[in-house]
């Protein structure tokens, strides 16, 4: 289910280290990733290079998921909802979007991991199990929205 208690300095400085990297990287393509947002022939023509983009956003992204999930555990809907509440709060700009999911999703998962933590003191609740309750709930409601931002 997932935990953020972790003992090991080491691996939080390579987490920290990691997850800095792959926001340097996406925020590098940002402007890519706008112009994919017309299409591939379309930002081609802006002199983007689509496939070498989305090859190296695609590694990008499965080494932060890997490094992330290795060090966390499995904690459910933080990667998939957040963005989504992100876009509808921030707009489409990716430049935007990419720092406000960074930093939304990190504010979720602790203010989710504060939770589990006092629910049942002294013992401690699995971060999943709050992620999964709240973000089961705000993913039926950006279901349900009829117009999202793009």
């Amino acid at each position: 289910m997932g935990s953020l208690d972790e003992p090991s300095p080491v691996l939080i400085r390579l987490v920290l280290a990691g997850s800095i990297a792959g926001l340097v990287i996406a925020l590098y393509h940002s402007p890519a990733l706008n112009a994919m947002v017309l299409g591939d022939d379309e930002a081609a023509l802006l002199g983007i290079h689509t496939a070498r983009t989305r090859k190296i956003l695609f590694v990008t992204a499965s080494l932060l998921t890997g490094l992330s999930v290795s060090a966390g555990g499995i904690i459910m809907f933080v990667g998939l909802i957040v963005p989504h509440f992100m876009r509808m709060v921030a707009g489409s700009d990716h430049r935007i979007l990419i720092i406000s999911s960074f930093l939304g999703g990190a504010s979720f998962l602790t203010f989710c991991d504060i939770v589990a933590r006092m629910v049942i003191a002294p013992l401690e609740l699995p971060v999943g199990v709050i992620t999964g309750i709240i973000g089961g709930v705000v993913f039926i409601y950006v279901l349900g929205k009829k117009k999202v931002a793009l």
